[in-house]
């Protein structure tokens, strides 16, 4: 009896054994080599890869009328500051919009300190805003933090 039992547990596990290596070969990226799975005829080692399909470019897109196109040259020269030793340099546009923002912030303190003197001379009742807005001291406003919610884009137009 026990003979039996030793006979289908062996034959249940040789199925077992050859399900699992017959599910190895169908799964991509897994790849048998060796010699014995030449000789099966598992490995891909003689096969022909198919080569990868590629879809087409599409060509060089051409506007269709070239006749509103700027005449090559025609562009504006750009702003040239010149330095100390005489050469012309181009203006930096991040350079210009800090000089800008930092020009405003001294009209703006020069505006409040005006408005500060007037009402402690008792000429005005109340501050009137600056070019980039209250006049008033805060917390806030000495850390660098805008009591507008949103920043303005031209600080100098105000209502």
């Amino acid at each position: 009896m026990h003979s039996v039992i030793n006979r289908m547990y062996c034959a249940g596990a040789l199925v077992a054994g050859s399900l699992l290596l017959s599910g190895c070969g169908g799964f991509g990226g897994v790849e048998l080599n060796g010699g014995i799975f030449d000789m099966l005829g598992v490995s891909e080692l003689g096969k022909k890869k198919a080569e990868p399909k590629i879809a087409q470019r599409t060509g060089i897109v051409v506007p269709p009328q070239t006749a509103s196109l700027p005449v090559p040259g025609s562009r504006p020269v750009p702003q040239q500051v010149a330095s100390a030793d005489g050469q012309q340099w181009p203006v930096n546009p991040e350079d210009a919009k800090n000089a800008q923002q930092a020009a405003v912030k001294a009209k703006h303190e020069a505006f409040c300190a005006e408005q500060r003197r007037r009402l402690d001379a008792k000429l005005i009742d109340t501050m009137e805003n600056g070019p980039l807005g209250s006049c008033h001291k805060s917390v806030l406003k000495s850390l660098g933090i805008n009591s507008t919610p949103f920043q303005r884009e031209n600080p100098e137009q105000t209502q």
